[in-house]
C-alpha cells in the first residue's frame, strides 16, 4: 500500500501497467485499489478476531465465493497483507515466520513490543518476541 501512497502523490496523466491496457484516469484507479485493500485488510482483520488463523484459512472465510483453484494464490495475497499488518504492529505471527508457520492473531490496540510483554527476550533479527 505503500507504493500505492507514493504513486497517488504524483501527478500522473497515464498509467502504463505491467499488463493490461493504460490507465487513463490514474488518480481514480489508484484510490480504488486503496480502498480495495483497506477492505481486504478489514475483513482480514474481522476474521482474526474470532481467534488466531493461518493464511490458508483465512482466505478460505474471505475469498468465499472464489473458485477453490484460486485459493492458493489468494492465499498468497492474505499472507502479503499479513506480513504488511505484522509490520505495522497490528497483527502478531505465534512464532516464527517460517515456511509452514503463518498463524497470526490481532494484537491489541496500542500494544507494544517490549521485553516486559515478551515471555522470552527478543531476537534481534526478528520484528517479534
Amino acid at each position: 500500500m505503500d507504493s500505492l501512497e507514493r504513486l497517488r502523490r504524483r501527478h500522473w496523466s497515464k498509467l502504463h501497467p505491467g499488463h493490461g491496457a493504460p490507465v487513463e484516469a490514474p488518480l481514480e484507479r489508484i484510490d480504488a485499489l486503496l480502498a480495495h485493500r483497506r477492505a481486504r485488510e478489514a475483513a482480514i482483520l474481522a476474521a482474526l478476531a474470532a481467534g488466531p488463523a493461518d493464511a490458508a484459512s483465512l482466505a478460505s472465510v474471505i475469498y468465499h465465493d472464489t473458485n477453490p483453484a484460486l485459493l492458493p494464490a489468494a492465499a498468497r495475497n492474505v499472507l502479503a497483507h499479513l506480513i504488511d499488518l505484522t509490520q505495522r504492529k497490528a497483527v502478531i505471527p505465534l512464532g516464527n515466520l517460517e515456511k509452514n508457520l503463518r498463524l497470526f492473531k490481532v494484537l491489541k490496540e496500542n500494544s507494544r513490543r517490549s521485553e516486559k510483554n515478551c515471555k522470552k527476550p527478543l531476537d534481534a533479527r526478528s520484528r517479534h518476541c
